[in-house]
């Protein structure tokens, strides 16, 4: 394949300010869609990541002609159409997105539930699994190890400072069997 001939960029000092600022932001939605596309599209997703940054390169290359330092990308700031929905990225993974309308319909379902008394441990799970486009199992393995996560920093809050672990307390509580009646 020929190489691509060198563009020129002959920009408005005005102008200057808008233009990196566009291209540093399509350096960060390219890299997003690398991310994504790797991640998401397992036959033509490594090619496609690699057009992109290859594209980063290229855009790089423009803002030194403009006489500025492209950032490293910053894919969080993106957000990608994707064929099977949208995509943010949260530490180096591609986060599906659902839209507000859905959102607003699943925490009406969870309200309506609450009322009538049929909010359940599983249809909260499932509810957290439809709002994040995850699997039940991943979110309920997300979920204990958040309790577990949290349980171990109130155990090191505790030690740290002095007091007894919450299962010895409670054998030391007076209770039915040792009432001091």
């Amino acid at each position: 394949m020929p190489a691509e001939p060198p563009i020129r960029l002959d920009i408005d000092p005005d102008a200057l300010p808008a233009v990196t600022f566009a291209l540093q932001r399509t350096i960060d939605d390219l890299e997003a869609r690398a991310i994504v596309a790797a991640d998401r599209d397992v036959d033509l997703g490594p090619s496609s990541a690699a057009e992109y940054r290859a594209d980063i390169d290229r855009l790089a290359e423009l803002l030194g002609q403009l006489g500025h330092t492209a950032a490293r990308p910053d894919p969080e700031r993106a957000a990608v159409v994707w064929f099977d929905g949208t995509y943010t990225v949260d530490g180096g993974r591609p986060v599906r997105q659902i839209a507000t309308s859905s959102l607003d319909r699943l925490l009406a379902e969870a309200i309506e539930r609450r009322r009538d008394g049929r909010l359940t441990p599983g249809v909260l799970i499932d509810l957290l699994a439809e709002t994040t486009g995850s699997s039940t199992v991943e979110v309920a393995d997300r979920l204990v190890a958040a309790r577990r996560a949290a349980r171990d920093a109130d155990r090191t809050v505790d030690r740290q400072a002095g007091r007894p672990p919450v299962r010895q307390l409670t054998r030391e509580l007076p209770g039915p069997e040792t009432s001091l009646r």
